[in-house]
């Protein structure tokens, strides 16, 4: 090979390279490209569910391009953007020529598996990997029903059936940072919630510990989703204790037809009510229990009566 034909190589070598360089984004761009991009994901109805329940889901979408279809995937997830540990609840097949113009509906049912960890989740729409829209408010995957609106009997008393706790003065119960309340079906999405921490409450079965513990002044109404063991509140009670909630009442120290006290969401503020029992094995020692609820700014709108 002459040195004019070294020279002809190492010309044609730089401008390929160069090609390359130029290409190189450009294909980057072309293999993100998403035929659909997800603009919005609605609440579901209902706004929540029991692991095995069902949901409707809907997200808007608008079509880059005209033909074919994309699918929507619907999660849940723990932030509002996508991770790997989300978790797939539903799909649905979208032709894009409706899309193109003008942004319309994309519509699934979604059912919650059975083995999700009930709390708080936000719900995520997906046209790829990255092309995601979250819902702005979290919704509940419960432990059980969601709540009615039962016309329990009871009675009400004119004193406190159990120890009365306050945020502002009893020691050792603190009030948690506000955030936004979970979406639900009682009227107090979009509402401002804090959570609240008991102290440390002690007991020696058989007797059971029960306590009113109140809502803070600024945030004066217990949020409510459903009865019994649910994201109301989380039990931070050590090992051989259980903690127990009931339903919530707009009347006050009222017990309903099986002798239980309810929470109060009432004015001027309520309070929810928790009691602990022991597993068996350990009903013969001294325990402790511990309990986390969230107090909002606004009532609910269901309640016993």
């Amino acid at each position: 090979m002459s040195v004019g034909d070294r020279g002809l190589s190492r010309f044609m070598l730089v401008m390929l390279t160069g090609l390359i360089a130029v290409s190189a984004p450009q294909l980057a761009s072309a293999a993100t490209f998403s035929a659909l991009k997800v603009l919005s994901v609605a609440i579901p109805v209902p706004p929540g569910a029991e692991p095995n329940g069902q949901m409707s889901l809907q997200a808007t979408a608008k079509a880059n391009i005209g033909f074919g279809s994309s699918t929507v995937s619907f999660y849940l997830a723990q932030n509002p953007y996508p991770e790997a540990s989300d978790i797939l609840i539903g799909s649905a097949s979208a032709s894009l020529l409706p899309l193109l113009f003008a942004p319309g509906p994309v519509s699934a049912t979604g059912t919650v598996p059975s083995d999700v960890t009930p709390g708080f989740y936000y719900l995520l729409a997906c046209a790829g990997a990255n092309n995601c829209a979250a819902s702005k408010q979290t919704i509940t995957i419960a432990a059980q029903e969601l709540s009615r609106n039962p016309q329990e009997p009871g009675v009400s008393s004119q004193s406190a059936p159990g120890q009365e706790f306050f945020p502002e003065s009893t020691p050792g119960m603190s009030v948690g940072t506000p955030f936004n309340c979970p979406a639900s079906g009682n009227g107090q999405s979009g509402a401002q919630c804090v959570w609240v921490t008991t102290q440390i409450v002690s007991f020696t079965p058989p007797n059971q510990a029960l306590g009113l513990f109140y809502c803070p002044t600024s945030y004066p109404y217990p949020f409510q989703v459903i009865f019994g063991h649910d994201t109301l509140w989380k039990d931070l009670s050590a090992f051989g204790a259980v903690g127990h909630t009931t339903g919530v009442s707009f009347t006050k120290y009222k017990t309903d037809s099986l002798g239980f006290v309810l929470s109060f969401a009432g004015p001027p503020r309520g309070y929810a009510v928790f009691s602990w029992t022991c597993l068996p094995g350990f009903c013969g020692s001294a325990l402790t229990g511990q309990v986390q609820y969230a107090c909002a700014n606004v009532k609910t709108v269901r309640a016993i009566p």
